[in-house]
């Protein structure tokens, strides 16, 4: 689907995916940029400099494993490797389990009054289609200056890139400021499922001053990017069958297409503008205030720019300026992310098919909940006369 790509060398690392080639990322330690106010790093820098080969070989072996979404045996793989890795910067490490659920790993470095959490994971998007990749995506391969796998660019590189500055930054300075927990789990591409257990049974994990989420990066024109809030997600699919079996295409005058059956509810979620219309979501959404909307207007926006990265014309219900942007910081989502029905194959194949699935996700902002989400999905069906499409959450 995407080449993922890390620069392995050099004061500048970037990220690059190719399904959203917009998102580039300089990230970690090779990024020398840092305010101001901090000390003289000569040593850190050095340290940089002397350690980026190993640590490109490191993210090369990372990225060997092929820790996608629900492979048990390669995600157990991949979180040994993680809490090896975290042993060998001289962390404290601790492996949590439970049944049916990959390992989360945790590793503490330094010591102090302060506690700053990382949190990040060592699963990856599925690979698929393979026929899109330049190389094989579980074959890391070096172009350009860049280094192309899965997971490079999420989110293993930024993983290693965290720890291998903290391990730097231990070196050069003899000691931490502050001690720094990272907590690495092995479903975040597929929505977590089992983190909150882990965290209910062990609520010393989540107690600190500050934290990180995996990624990090720059805008359009290279700023560095200080991001204070992401968005929530609901993930479900939405299933219906209209016959015991496929029937032939000659039957259609009488028989219901379960195709069609779902692209007309489908169609009932977003109006002839693109804008969503599932009843009663955006009561649930916190409108921005005075002083969000105010600060707002102090970032940079660069439309142009991302429409000449994406090759389209036009943004979605044809917004433009201040109001795209608030759209894009403030609104929530209503997202196919595939459709799957009937024959799709070379050739043809006259049938008229008995189901069809839809995935969606549903990006969410602050007071809209997975669960009022899903509520009024279903509600909003109901309404319209599709009892018939099942909804399966996290699917």
């Amino acid at each position: 689907m995407v080449d993922e790509a890390l620069k392995p060398a050099g004061l500048s690392l970037v990220a690059i995916d190719r399904a959203a080639p917009g998102r580039t990322a300089t990230i970690g330690p090779y990024h020398r940029w840092r305010p101001s106010a901090m000390p003289d790093l000569e040593t850190f820098d050095r340290l940089v400099d002397e350690r980026a080969t190993r640590w490109t070989e490191e993210l090369i072996e990372f990225c060997r494993i092929p820790s996608e979404t629900d492979q048990q045996a390669p995600l157990r793989l991949a979180a040994e490797w993680t809490a090896e890795r975290l042993r060998q910067a001289g962390a404290a490490v601790r492996v949590l389990e439970r049944p049916d659920a990959p390992p989360l790993v945790i590793g503490e470095l330094g010591d102090g009054p302060r506690t700053l959490l990382s949190q990040d994971h060592y699963d990856v998007q599925p690979a698929t289609p393979l026929d899109l990749w330049t190389s094989p995506p579980f074959a890391p391969e070096v172009r350009g200056g860049r280094l192309y796998a899965r997971g490079a660019a999420d989110d293993k590189g930024e993983f290693l890139f965290r720890l291998q500055a903290v391990e730097a930054l231990q070196d050069a300075l003899g000691k931490l400021p502050c001690r720094v927990r990272f907590i690495v789990e092995g479903e975040e591409e597929s929505g977590s499922k089992h983190l909150a257990a882990y965290l209910a049974d062990h609520p010393d994990l989540v107690e600190g001053h500050g934290a990180l989420i995996e990624g990090g990066g720059v805008d359009e024109k290279g700023r560095p990017m200080l991001v204070c809030g992401v968005s929530g997600l609901a993930y479900v699919q939405l299933s219906v069958r209209t016959l015991a079996y496929d029937a032939h295409s000659g039957g259609a005058r009488l028989l219901p297409n379960a195709a069609w059956r779902l692209v007309q509810a489908l169609a009932t979620l977003r109006g002839p503008n693109d804008t969503i219309t599932i009843d009663g979501l955006f009561d649930h959404v916190r409108r921005p205030t005075e002083a969000q909307l105010a600060h707002l207007r102090t970032l940079p926006f660069e439309e142009e720019e991302i429409k000449r990265i994406y090759s389209c014309t036009a943004f979605v219900s044809g917004r433009t300026g201040f109001e795209a942007q608030v759209a894009d910081t403030f609104e929530p989502t209503c997202n196919i992310a595939g459709i799957v029905s009937g024959f799709t194959g070379p050739g043809e194949k006259t049938i008229t098919p008995c189901e069809a699935t839809a995935k969606l996700d549903l990006r969410l902002v602050p007071d809209l909940t997975p669960e009022l989400a899903l509520r009024c999905l279903r509600e909003h069906l109901d309404r319209r006369g599709f009892a018939d499409v099942a909804i399966v959450p996290g699917s």
